[in-house]
């Protein structure tokens, strides 16, 4: 069975975006203008960018749960992801953070648990990991 969230997302000069989320962390975004399909990016579970194609519309972007609460806030420069993507869970705790300069993770990176607590940080230079450590939801660390 098939599951996937979908959102969608308003973008300056009405620009929306439908993201669709699968259970093994990969997330696919469709960027629209004025109706018209104008870029698509994959994003896996790491935040890696795996697939792209058009041309993302330059803005802030936003993605909504159904209730109004945020889902999802982003950059777009020059048709890039920049600066801080961060993912929201419905009752509003953050889910993830990461960090690309023109379409590449550099940065930290972190995953948390819905109860707010980080489950791993990761961090990275130029798309390469340099570092990782996880955390039980209690805090402590693990190997």
């Amino acid at each position: 069975m098939l599951f996937c969230l979908n959102f969608l997302l308003a973008l300056l000069d009405d620009i929306t975006v439908e993201i669709r989320a699968y259970p093994d962390g990969y997330i696919e975004k469709k960027y629209f203008s004025k109706g018209e399909l104008v870029g698509l990016i994959t994003i896996n579970d790491l935040g890696k960018i795996v697939s792209k194609e058009g041309t993302l519309p330059d803005g802030r972007a936003r993605a909504y749960y159904n209730d109004g609460t945020i889902a999802l806030e982003e950059n777009i420069n020059h048709g890039k992801l920049e600066g801080k993507s961060a993912n929201y869970y419905e009752n509003s705790n953050i889910r993830s953070e990461y960090y690309y300069k023109q379409d590449v993770l550099d940065g930290q990176i972190k995953k948390y648990y819905e109860s707010g607590a980080v489950h791993f940080v990761s961090a990275y230079r130029k798309g390469i990991k340099i570092a990782t450590q996880e955390y039980a939801e209690n805090g402590d660390l693990l190997d």
